[in-house]
């Protein structure tokens, strides 16, 4: 018999097994870390269970691995069926949707992706068509095909690691937002990470069009030709727009192509319905000071975008230390007054001239509205992760916001 494994039974797990079921297929399931309530469901359905080392024992067959996006390929059951078909829900839901009138628009990139995803996805809505958003933006695509009718559009958000597992999967529309090193601790290497993201066009013809930054140095052969020129002419109040504006512009790049009105975009931007938190999200203006909560910036790509956009700027950085090379913010700080650094790894930072060293994110953020002037912006942009202090990028965030509004 050829088995079907799901490997880990998070939503992702979740979502294909319900699709497997409707199509008759009962795949086993392996998770280390199955809830009670997860056994009693699976019980009630039927499919068996095992933890990795259950099943390693009983040494049988596996034809195909559908695995959970954050499971790395080190994982004991994928090294040793490593020449089993190790898929995942992304390349599930495209034989689900090849045969259909579904178009699929895809985004990945280092930074940008949720909100430049979610921008295509209300513009389409504002334009008239019926698109849903899924990927690594918490949803899979699979539990939109099977409770949605009349899907226009699908727009993945696709990371690196559900790239790394695609086989045939491809997009109507790709677009590759912006190249930085990250995630080195799940890929082997720079190259390796930057080739994941380029999978996101590697099942298509060239004469196809790509949507890519023009920034982007490191290329595909065959694709030098596809990158953009990009233009815009838009009136938005950026300093309230969380996306970034070459970002814009490669939407709207789509949206050409596509014949959308590009005031569509235009009008979506300024209604702030796609302003994501904790995403050079603008808190408040306390005495002409500008405080903005970037604080989902963990690595030093994000933070170098989030000093593009802005001037003047007392600029908040520290937290858990993720070993990348802090020293790559020193061609990025023109704009900066000031640089408060705090937590973990605030020493890394004294190769900035100036640096101004305190505990934690509170003092840091009083020291910054005591330095403040009108005119100024005070940018919590960490550049770090945030488990040294907070449990996620949500909560230090929010204490951001918390403090700054105590300020006003």
């Amino acid at each position: 018999m050829k088995n079907i494994v799901i490997l880990g039974l998070g939503e992702t797990g979740l979502a294909v097994l319900k699709t497997l079921i409707k199509f008759d297929v009962f795949p086993i399931v392996v998770d280390d870390n199955l809830k009670g309530c997860d056994k009693v469901m699976l019980e009630e359905l039927t499919v068996k269970y095992y933890s990795t080392n259950q099943i390693l024992n009983m040494n049988i067959k596996i034809e195909t691995i559908i695995k959970s996006p954050g499971i790395k390929y080190n994982h004991k059951l994928l090294k040793k069926y490593v020449k089993s078909n190790i898929i995942n829900d992304i390349e599930i839901s495209y034989f689900l949707t090849k045969n259909t009138n579904i178009k699929t628009i895809g985004v990945t990139g280092t930074n940008g992706k949720t909100s430049t995803t979610t921008l295509i996805t209300e513009v389409l809505k504002q334009a008239g068509y019926r698109a849903f958003s899924c990927g690594n933006i918490g949803i899979s695509p699979l539990e939109i095909i099977a409770k949605e009718e009349n899907i226009d559009f699908l727009v993945y958000e696709l990371s690196s690691f559900q790239l790394l597992s695609i086989k045939d999967f491809k997009l109507n529309y790709p677009l590759l937002l912006n190249l930085d090193p990250d995630h080195l601790d799940y890929h082997k290497d720079i190259e390796h990470y930057y080739n994941a993201k380029f999978d996101i066009v590697k099942n298509m013809p060239i004469s196809k069009k790509f949507f890519i930054d023009k920034s982007i140095k490191f290329c595909k052969d065959g694709l030098e030709n596809e990158i953009n020129n990009l233009e815009l002419n838009l009136e938005i109040d950026y300093k309230k727009v969380t996306v970034s504006k070459n970002n814009i512009k490669l939407v709207c790049k789509l949206m050409e192509e596509l014949n959308i009105n590009l005031k569509i975009v235009e009008k979506v931007l300024n209604e702030g319905k796609i302003n994501l938190p904790h995403r050079m999200e603008y808190v408040n203006t306390i005495e002409g000071v500008d405080y903005i909560n970037d604080s989902k910036a963990t690595n030093v790509s994000a933070t170098k975008n989030a000093l593009l956009k802005y001037k003047n700027i007392i600029l908040l950085v520290g937290g858990f230390d993720k070993k990348e090379d802090l020293s790559e913010l020193t061609k990025y700080l023109d704009n900066v007054v000031h640089v408060i650094a705090y937590g973990e790894n605030k020493f890394k930072f004294n190769f900035i001239n100036g640096l101004i060293i305190v505990d934690n994110l509170t003092t840091a953020i009083k020291v910054a509205s005591k330095l403040a002037k009108p005119g100024q912006v005070v940018l919590l942009s960490p550049a770090s992760a945030s488990y040294d202090q907070f449990v996620d990028y949500v909560t230090r965030g929010n204490k951001f916001k918390k403090i700054v509004s105590r300020l006003k």
